[in-house]
């Protein structure tokens, strides 16, 4: 009778048993000596891709470790040998060849006598779990360059707007085609490729407030058409084919600009030999499952595609290709930030970057963005052409920079305007506040000043003066204790050139309306 019982007890604590391993989300598992598989939970099957104990033949677990690991692998298993508990962390590759990360504990099995007879296994998924690990890695890297640029950006870029005014100021007064205008021409793009270099680390650190525009997306690869030919060098041919019939999209074009370059210096440098850059401008219609748009929701898009017909990438480098950080270029040859820019940008507006690339059969790049409705109307946009206007109005010039105010006042003099200038918003205050302060017609300001901010100033003076109208500059766009600014506020981006800050004055003056800066400010459109 007891005996009986002793059975019955027996075989309910077997089928406990069985349903504990049914139930773990954890792979748990028995091997021999040997490494073969002789028990296995349904995680376990699971994870190495098998349907049942006996589809995997045989198999040594070690042939499920990825050969990077199994030399570390091995050291685990002896531990298990000499009758010690052991604990690793491996990737993975299943039967049909998935890739995990998992965290490994295993222990000797022993018989009544103390006998080792196998060894019990237990695999815990990891891998999501790495990917977050990965991105909150990524992100306080971001955050360290997030700092670094807002607290650089601000001094640079007044240094670069110093080297681009007075560089423009030279190119209008040498003659063209010689040796000293070949010459200044060089400093003044070298400037321009370090505004680009920083524009590039604000837009990925979020240091900027976007500023949308309703964009025909062929007319801005037209307007930076020039810009990107002296970009890519003469050893490279671009062909540009945007669609006259392109629907229109909501983005901040300095920042789709910003993507086109990248994704065309990309282009350039995977052909150092030379080639062809191909740019093109579509509409497209994305159903669901679109195999043709592998990743891609479905909806209508404008599609920005840059191909080129490189040497294309493996595998491993193209699954890379947007982490921060991450190039294959020589050591001070490359950022790693450029594609990493692209994607942050094309995310915040809504869309999806995907790549195309087999070795010898160069790369195409392809940029999804929502397409608005019909009714939509694109803003023209971008440096006006012509001479820089003249005027005879009094501004009120406020910069703490004293090369850049001195340089911007001698600008606005020679165009005719009347400069009251401040190094600070306390002294600005001051100069209006006298009798001619009802002279002043516009204030133009940095926004990031001792003492007193640029915008607390506007703030004071607009209390006396309602109607005073402000032009912003500043080297980014969020900055100041105030928070970041308004869409709506009349702003224009350091480094600027002489050329470019004339004309946003005068639509500031003339109450063009907002949204007229110069893209980027550094002159880069010119």
């Amino acid at each position: 009778m007891n005996q009986t019982r002793f059975s019955a007890a027996d075989r309910q604590c077997g089928s406990e048993y069985a349903s504990i391993l049914e139930a773990s989300p954890d792979a748990i598992l028995v091997a021999a000596r040997d490494g073969v598989v002789q028990e296995i939970n349904p995680a376990g099957l699971e994870m190495l891709e098998a349907d049942s104990a006996e589809e995997l033949g045989g198999t040594p677990l070690a042939d499920f470790v990825c050969a990077e690991h199994r030399e570390a692998f091995d050291a685990c298993v002896k531990a298990l040998w000499r009758g010690e508990r052991s604990r690793g962390e491996f990737e993975t590759i299943g039967r049909r060849g998935r890739r995990r990360w998992v965290e490994m504990h295993a222990a000797p099995l022993r018989n009544a006598k103390g006998e080792e007879f196998s060894f019990l296994w237990t695999l815990r998924d990891n891998t999501v779990r790495r990917e977050l690990d990965r991105q909150f890695i990524q992100a306080q890297k971001m955050e360290v360059v997030g700092h670094l640029a807002g607290g650089v950006a601000h001094d640079f870029n007044n240094m670069l707007g110093i080297i681009l005014g007075y560089t423009e100021l030279l190119l209008d007064g040498v003659p063209a085609g010689t040796p000293r205008h070949e010459q200044t021409l060089a400093v003044f793009h070298t400037a321009e490729r370090a505004a680009a270099l920083t524009q590039q680390l604000l837009i990925y650190s979020r240091k900027q407030t976007p500023r949308p525009r309703v964009l025909d997306l062929s007319e801005l690869v037209m307007n930076i058409d020039h810009m990107l030919r002296r970009l890519i060098g003469e050893n490279i041919s671009l062909v540009t084919l945007p669609e006259p019939e392109l629907g229109r999209i909501e983005a901040d074009p300095s920042q789709i600009e910003q993507v086109v370059m990248n994704l065309s210096v990309n282009a350039r440098d995977a052909m150092p030999e030379g080639g062809t850059i191909t740019i093109s401008t579509t509409n497209t219609i994305v159903s669901h499952g679109d195999a043709a748009h592998p990743g891609v929701p479905s909806g209508a898009y404008v599609v920005l595609s840059v191909a080129d017909n490189g040497a294309g990438m493996p595998e491993e480098v193209k699954a890379k290709i947007f982490d921060a950080f991450f190039t294959t270029k020589p050591a001070g040859r490359g950022t790693g930030l450029g594609l990493a820019t692209c994607q942050s940008v094309v995310r915040h507006w809504h869309g999806h970057l995907t790549v195309e690339s087999e070795l010898g059969a160069g790369s195409t790049f392809r940029v999804y963005l929502p397409c608005l409705d019909a009714s939509a109307k694109a803003e023209k946009f971008g440096s006006p052409a012509g001479p820089p206007p003249r005027g005879a109005e009094t501004v009120l010039l406020v910069e703490d920079e004293p090369g850049l105010l001195a340089l911007t006042a001698f600008v606005l003099q020679r165009q005719g305007y009347t400069v009251l200038k401040a190094v600070n918003g306390r002294e600005a205050l001051g100069i209006a506040h006298e009798k001619r302060s009802g002279k002043v017609d516009l204030v133009v300001t940095d926004m990031v000043m001792p003492e007193m901010s640029g915008r607390m100033m506007a703030e004071w003076l607009r209390a006396t003066n309602p109607g005073i109208k402000v032009l912003f500059t500043s080297g980014y766009s969020d900055c100041g204790q105030e928070g970041p600014m308004e869409v709506d506020m009349e702003f224009l981006p350091k480094p600027y050139t002489p050329s470019g800050l004339l004309h946003r004055m005068r639509e500031v003056i003339d109450g063009a309306g907002v949204e007229k800066a110069e893209q980027s400010g550094s002159g880069i459109a010119r």
